[in-house]
C-alpha cells in the first residue's frame, strides 16, 4: 500500500490508500505542514476557515475522536484546506457525512 507523501509539491488526498484514519492523519500532517511553511498561526487559520482554535488544535494532534460529530470531518478538512489557499474539496474528497461518523 502506497502512503501519501506529505511534502510539498504531492498534495495528498483522502482518496488514497484503504485507512481511514491514516488517510485523515496523513492529509492533516500535509495541512499543517503547509500551515507552518505560510508562516500561519492556528489563530490565523482559524480566522480564516471559521473553525474554532480548538478543533484545529485536536485535528492536528490526531484527537480525531475529539472532533464534533455534528461537524462532518471532511467540512473541517475543506475549510482548512481552503484557509490556506489549497484545493479544499479535492483534498477533502473521501470524507462524507457518513465517514464522518466512524
Amino acid at each position: 500500500m502506497e502512503s501519501a507523501t506529505t511534502h510539498f509539491g504531492a498534495t495528498p488526498t483522502v482518496c488514497e490508500g484503504s485507512g481511514y484514519e491514516d488517510r485523515l492523519y496523513n492529509v492533516v500532517a500535509y495541512l499543517k505542514q503547509v500551515r507552518l511553511g505560510q508562516g500561519l498561526s492556528i489563530t490565523d487559520v482559524a480566522q480564516r476557515s471559521a473553525l474554532p482554535p480548538s478543533l484545529i488544535q485536536a485535528m492536528e494532534g490526531g484527537e480525531f475522536q475529539n472532533l464534533p460529530e455534528t461537524l462532518p470531518k471532511g467540512i473541517c478538512l475543506q475549510r482548512y484546506a481552503d484557509a490556506l489557499g489549497l484545493k479544499g474539496a479535492e483534498i477533502a474528497c473521501g470524507f462524507s457525512r457518513r465517514a464522518s461518523a466512524r
